[in-house]
């Protein structure tokens, strides 16, 4: 893929992501609360996490769109460095480690198989190749990482994640949760040359943190069933 070509797609990425193309709440419907007390078996799954977003380099982005292509590669392989550098942790395994056993503890007769290794796609219809039986509980991060405004030195974190119960049969999303969070202490983001273990600890805590808060929201998303017509 050329550098212009790939230039172009990471920007039009950047706008979906800024405009708000973000996953809807799907309540669930009186029926298929009811349906979770016949339920025998729920797999829980989960996905690798979206890329580590951290802002693009300045200058990079003052020369147009070769400058945007390079300091959006750039920007791709500080995000990889960071989480490999700080030991960062994919909220939505905090999430899914708690999620099921917080939602489904009334419903006695759901066994729950957690498979621990991430899959790459989260396709409906591909699920029907994997799994034959059974409702998906599936977890994931849609978007994480440091944002910040072009040419200024301060940033903060953003976190979006999702969880779906799927009927894998009939290919259908029966229950939707999304949380859109934010953590709005801003700061300036070191240079690669000046981290440290102390931007770890911050980088750390301030994930953990907002992964405790999307259970909270998804728990209460869980319970609000829709409205009977």
């Amino acid at each position: 893929m050329g550098l212009v070509l790939r230039a172009r797609i990471l920007l039009i990425i950047g706008l979906i992501l800024t405009v708000g193309c973000s996953p809807k709440v799907i309540k669930m419907d009186p029926a298929t609360k009811e349906s979770l007390n016949r339920a025998r078996q729920i797999t829980l799954i989960h996905y690798k996490p979206s890329a580590f977003e951290v802002p693009p380099n300045q200058m990079g982005m003052m020369f147009g769109v070769i400058g945007a292509a390079v300091a959006g590669l750039a920007a791709e392989s500080r995000g990889q460095q960071m989480v490999q550098q700080y030991d960062l942790r994919d909220p939505i395994l905090h999430v899914k480690e708690r999620f099921a056993a917080r939602v489904l503890s009334d419903f006695a007769n759901i066994k729950l198989t957690d498979i621990s290794e991430p899959f790459k796609d989260d396709d409906i219809d591909d699920m029907k190749e994997k799994f034959v039986e059974g409702n998906i509980l599936d977890f994931q991060t849609i978007r994480w990482g440091v944002v910040g405004q072009p040419f200024s030195g301060n940033s903060y974190i953003k976190y979006q994640g999702r969880v779906r119960l799927i009927d894998v049969h009939n290919a259908s999303v029966l229950w939707q949760g999304v949380c859109d969070l934010e953590d709005r202490d801003l700061y300036t983001m070191p240079d690669s040359t000046e981290r440290n273990s102390s931007e770890g600890n911050i980088l750390r805590a301030k994930f953990e943190n907002l992964g405790g808060q999307c259970l909270e929201r998804l728990i209460s998303q869980f319970s609000a069933v829709d409205p009977a017509e």
